[in-house]
């Protein structure tokens, strides 16, 4: 009876949370106006079947499709563009969750969900018509049956793995790392790993990999010209960007990931504040992850979370110099999970609940004064009307 109160209270708790994040995420979702990465977003994927061989939707045909079809149900106005963004912001909740329980244990899923929840980086992207939502929400997906064939040892846990990876490649291009931060975790873990599954991931892994890595390059080399186009504004990374990199991990950043928005900074105090609290909590889930040689029931899971975190910013870092600037801080979403994963780490080392709880408010506390930015300020430009000049004149 104990066992099943217990279920029935983290159910409860985890509950709460989705429905949390659901309501931060629609809360004045329709407050801003369109603005134009999300208005272009729209016309490409309305004209998504009468140009499909541009390289526009060669660049990230997946989630263009998905709103061609959404778009045809629902409209094009501000909330119905956006609310695909939303429940893939609000599936993300729950499937951090999910793999935190199976990496470490139920604690640790609800902590880093309930961070997710109050993410202002994640919020921000969860109410955008872009594919970051999306691309967060199929990566979440991938790494959970990677774990699940791991542990569980089913060839469709594989299968639906290797899927999931094409169609996350096919949302953006540093989709790519996720294949390769696995195939990595596999070839480096493989003293853990029972042969029977060690031998099926290397041959399905990579060939797919080969594959995708093929294509990945093709991509590139094809396109270098549109890509280096679309790319202008960006500057080849600094120490200063991997520093924004983790302050936007923090509590937003200075510009929510999104370099080319006006959105108004975050005040210095919260700003250090936060970098303070999180800074201490992720040394010490990083120490707590190096001290335990097998933290879980898959031995050596930290190791998976580290190759997550810190692969996709090296390989961007390493190719803006040696090809063209792609170091975006709000590509980085995708290691959002992994970050969160190890600040829980840190928060749970202390069995206190009160502990927990006074952390986990601070948090919420650290994220009152970035997430009333993003609800009242409004930087984007009133596409509406300019549509409506123009019909006039």
């Amino acid at each position: 009876m104990e066992p099943q109160k217990s279920h029935q209270k983290q159910l409860l708790i985890l509950s709460l949370i989705i429905l949390a994040g659901a309501i931060l995420r629609l809360f004045f979702l329709r407050g801003n106006n369109l603005w134009f990465d999300e208005t272009s977003g729209i016309c490409n994927a309305v004209n998504f079947f009468n140009f499909i061989t541009s390289p526009v939707y060669n660049y990230r045909p997946l989630y263009l499709f998905l709103l061609n079809r959404w778009t045809e149900i629902f409209g094009i106005t501000a909330v119905a563009s956006r609310m695909p963004s939303v429940l893939f912001g609000i599936g993300s909740i729950l499937l951090i969750y999910k793999i935190g329980k199976e990496l470490f244990n139920t604690e640790i899923g609800l902590i880093s969900s309930f961070i997710l929840l109050v993410s202002c980086f994640h919020i921000y992207h969860s109410r955008q018509v872009r594919p970051e939502s999306l691309l967060l929400f199929l990566i979440l997906l991938s790494f959970l049956f990677f774990i699940k064939f791991l542990y569980g040892k089913k060839l469709i846990y594989l299968i639906f793995n290797l899927l999931l990876n094409i169609l996350i490649i096919y949302t953006h291009p540093f989709g790519f790392s996720i294949a390769l931060i696995q195939e990595l975790y596999t070839v480096t873990s493989y003293r853990a790993i029972e042969k029977p599954v060690l031998k099926k991931i290397l041959i399905y892994q990579t060939l797919l990999l080969f594959v995708l890595g093929i294509l990945f390059f093709r991509n590139i080399i094809l396109q270098k010209h549109y890509f280096k186009s679309i790319l202008w504004w960006a500057r080849v990374p600094t120490v200063a960007k991997i520093i924004e990199t983790f302050q936007t991990f923090c509590y937003g950043g200075p510009k929510y990931g999104l370099e080319t928005t006006s959105v108004r900074t975050c005040t210095s105090s919260v700003a250090y504040v936060a970098v303070i609290v999180f800074l201490a909590l992720f040394i010490k889930g990083l120490y707590t992850i190096i001290k335990t040689k097998a933290l879980t029931k898959i031995a050596n899971s930290g190791n998976l979370i580290i190759l997550w975190l810190f692969l996709p910013p090296t390989l961007a870092f390493l190719f803006s110099y040696i090809f063209f600037p792609v170091y975006m801080v709000r590509t980085f979403l995708i290691c959002l999970p992994a970050f969160y994963l190890v600040v829980s780490l840190g928060i749970n080392f202390n069995n206190r609940l009160l502990f927990k709880i006074a952390i986990l408010s601070a948090i919420f506390i650290i994220n009152i004064v970035p997430l009333n930015i993003i609800y009242t300020t409004n930087g984007n430009v009133d596409w509406g009307k300019v549509v409506l000049f123009m019909e006039q004149h």
